[in-house]
């Protein structure tokens, strides 16, 4: 990544946009991480809001929950973060255990909104005004939902781009690494991707279409088995961070996933979620990961809070269905700084990454 590159002007601060709708829209024990009280419990003198994050061994999870309870404690608000552990089950524990301690709201992203539903409408039965994220659940009440499909569209349009630029005489030959268990990210992520690629490759060939539950060592194992039956692979998009990581790890072992000078050998990759490993790998110019669609972990901890304070001081109707649309910004090597890669990581992740340093820039 050279220095002269030109900035992305990318507006970091995600948009956020809220539309009324009639009808429905479309992760074991709780109580891993608590913030805001000693003891997980809430104050008599102030307000608590729950906090049920999809999976905390996920970095973009873990750099959410951090920033939450820092805003949290900036509003005078209590948290109590919960780890939902990608499990259904686990999550609707979480969810009885927020209820059952009276909290003022719950934000929950769900693996499955409808298997929430029934916690869903405990919590409005008792008061307590539910936010999902994401995946909507089948009561009527707000969702706060990733706007992603343009998004990813765009992505995808803009890896195999880059790809037939390089590489014009070779066919586009696409796979994914994806979350079938959760149809609106493969919908929203994947499918769009696809569809991007073929805005701009009409021929382009979808060799695989893959599950690796979003998780690093289930995408390493995906990915090996993408290189042994379909070798001819050129155009890979990882459905989250450690999807991208693990594909590449994969192919990495195998003697690919390289770049010379920016320029990607035998495959093009692109991520989803903008984590410090993904940034890094982004900005060496010798590996073949040079896209991301980022997702601002503070910028949307920040903007749930204040839908759900919204909801709490009666802003927001809690038992009417609305869209509240959130969205990604989108990085890639030729067009964004270093600087800007790290601007990125310092404000949405805390990062004590320096890219520089790392890459010996």
């Amino acid at each position: 990544m050279k220095k002269n590159w030109k900035a992305a002007g990318i507006v970091l601060a995600a948009a956020m946009t809220v539309t009324s709708i009639a009808g429905g829209c479309s992760s074991g024990q709780s109580g891993d991480k608590a913030g805001g009280t000693a003891d997980g419990e809430k104050k008599e003198t102030e307000l608590t809001i729950g906090r049920i994050e999809l999976d905390l061994a996920m970095p973009y999870q873990q750099a959410d929950a951090a920033a939450f309870e820092a805003y949290g404690e900036e509003k005078g608000v209590g948290t109590i973060v919960l780890d939902g552990k990608s499990s259904p089950e686990t999550i609707a524990s979480s969810m009885e255990d927020l209820i059952a301690k009276k909290v003022d709201g719950i934000i929950v992203q769900a693996n499955d909104g409808e298997a929430i539903s029934p916690f869903v409408q405990q919590a409005q039965d008792a008061g307590i005004p539910v936010l999902t994220f994401v995946n909507a659940s089948k009561v009527d009440g707000p969702n706060a939902y990733l706007a992603e499909y343009d998004v990813s569209y765009e992505l995808g349009a803009a890896t195999a781009k880059r790809w037939m630029e390089f590489h014009p005489d070779e066919p586009v030959k696409v796979a994914t690494l994806g979350i079938p268990a959760a149809p609106v990210v493969e919908r929203d992520r994947c499918d769009a991707f696809v569809e991007g690629v073929k805005s701009v490759a009409a021929d382009a060939e979808v060799v695989a279409r893959l599950d690796s539950a979003g998780v690093r060592d289930q995408a390493v194992s995906a990915a090996e088995d993408l290189l042994q039956a379909h070798p001819e692979v050129n155009v890979v998009l990882g459905v989250n961070g450690d999807a991208a990581l693990g594909g590449l790890a994969a192919f990495e072992a195998a003697g690919r996933g390289k770049a010379v000078d920016g320029v990607p050998q035998t495959e093009i990759f692109a991520s989803v979620d903008g984590s410090e490993q993904e940034m890094v790998k982004l900005a060496n110019p010798e590996s073949s990961l040079k896209l991301c669609m980022a997702l601002p972990p503070k910028d949307f901890a920040e903007q749930l809070m204040d839908i759900m304070l919204q909801c709490v001081n009666g802003e927001i109707d809690y038992k009417q269905t609305q869209d509240i649309n959130m969205y990604d910004v989108m990085f890639d090597y030729w067009n964004t700084s270093v600087e800007d890669l790290q601007k990125f990581l310092d404000e949405q992740y805390k990062s004590k990454i320096d890219i520089e340093k790392e890459l010996g820039l």
